[in-house]
């Protein structure tokens, strides 16, 4: 078939991991919102704002499923996870995750922390937590 047949499928298969890379950070967020609430965008903040973030992003059938997901219950659950490393030069790195498996997303991020030259530490403390008091206009 020749070079460009290659050429072609290789640039197509560089274009469907992409996007099969953002429709799954998608259905992670989405699902999350719509577990950690309502799974109603009008009533949960959370899940209208994962919705907004990925519309452009996703088709609409990727973030259906993931709020249908989200409303049947299906066996595979996301977990949130938070990770806190000491980073090189005294930075403090904070991690958050979302998976459906927490010892292969902690083995994961302690990998290329430790590869990196961070050490797990708690260092949480020295971050100021902001809230912002949203009400309805």
């Amino acid at each position: 078939m020749g070079r460009h047949f290659e050429v072609r499928a290789a640039a197509m298969a560089a274009t469907a991991k992409a996007k099969s890379a953002i429709y799954m950070r998608a259905s992670k967020e989405i699902y999350a919102a719509a577990k950690s609430g309502e799974p109603d965008p009008n009533s949960n903040l959370a899940l209208r704002s994962a919705i907004e973030k990925y519309r452009k992003l996703c088709p609409k059938d990727v973030i259906d499923r993931a709020i249908e997901k989200a409303k049947g219950g299906d066996a595979v659950a996301y977990i949130p996870g938070r990770y806190e490393f000491m980073g090189p030069g005294g930075s403090n790195i904070i991690v958050d995750t979302l998976t459906d498996n927490v010892n292969r997303a902690l083995v994961t991020v302690r990998t290329i922390c430790t590869r990196k030259g961070a050490k797990m530490a708690s260092v949480a403390y020295n971050f100021e937590l902001i809230t912002s008091n949203i009400s309805a206009f």
